[in-house]
């Protein structure tokens, strides 16, 4: 199912706010990880699938309002990190992502 720019803008801010909310203490408990993992992994698909970043594109090229976009792989990886359920599994997921 692919997500519509305006639908894929309210699940990053959704995603945004609960890692951010992380990063406070939050809401820092395994089912908010895996939330905000299942809801990163969408954005991340469909942001594949829309072509928003081109694998020849420079930094420069990236339109400003997809600049947030980019904050994807440390969120992923953030998350990742904090999850103590298959802990070896999960410090893995963080470091390619960090």
């Amino acid at each position: 199912m692919e997500i519509d720019q305006a639908q894929l803008t309210d699940s990053f801010r959704q995603a945004q706010k609960l890692c951010e909310g992380f990063f406070n203490d939050e809401n820092c408990d395994e089912a908010h990880y895996t939330q905000a993992l299942n809801l990163l992994n969408v954005i991340t698909k469909s942001v594949k699938e829309q072509g928003i970043f081109s694998p020849n594109e420079e930094f420069a090229e990236i339109k400003t309002e997809h600049l947030k976009y980019v904050l994807i792989p440390f969120y992923l990886g953030d998350t990742h990190g904090r999850l103590m359920k298959d802990r070896k599994d999960s410090v893995k997921k963080s470091t390619v992502r960090l």
